[in-house]
């Protein structure tokens, strides 16, 4: 919440400001609800409760998984062109990956979280 007043449109110490106003703000608000509970307890449940609506409306899906296999490939010509995407490497990011798979007709539609899901889920147990 804080991070998102970043203005790109500015440098120096005028694009930090509008962070430290909403620091200020947050931090402000933050201790009146303090202050506020401690002199009317029963107002936690209220917060309790603003608390998990807030955190349900703002979750997302925690098993985001890409919607379907890539048509006419099987496992192991993925892995092929995994292989291909390291290269000599020990590792790759797995926006790179999904692009080198893009590129090459496979994985059309997904993001790097179903990428994500789908490794976790295929990881070989050693």
């Amino acid at each position: 919440m804080v991070r998102a007043g970043r203005r790109t449109d500015l440098t120096g110490w005028c694009a930090g400001l509008v962070l430290v106003i909403r620091l200020l703000i947050f931090g402000a608000v933050a201790y009146a609800v303090w202050v506020a509970v401690r002199a009317l307890p029963w107002l936690m449940w209220i917060v309790a409760g603003w608390w998990l609506r807030a955190s349900w409306k703002g979750g997302g899906s925690a098993t985001e998984q890409p919607e379907e296999e890539p048509v006419g490939s099987d496992i192991e010509s993925v892995r092929a062109l995994l292989l291909e995407a390291v290269g000599e490497g020990d590792a790759v990011h797995l926006r790179t990956v999904l692009t080198y798979l893009q590129e090459r007709g496979h994985g059309n539609g997904w993001t790097v979280g179903g990428l994500r899901s789908q490794r976790r889920r295929r990881a070989p147990s050693d």
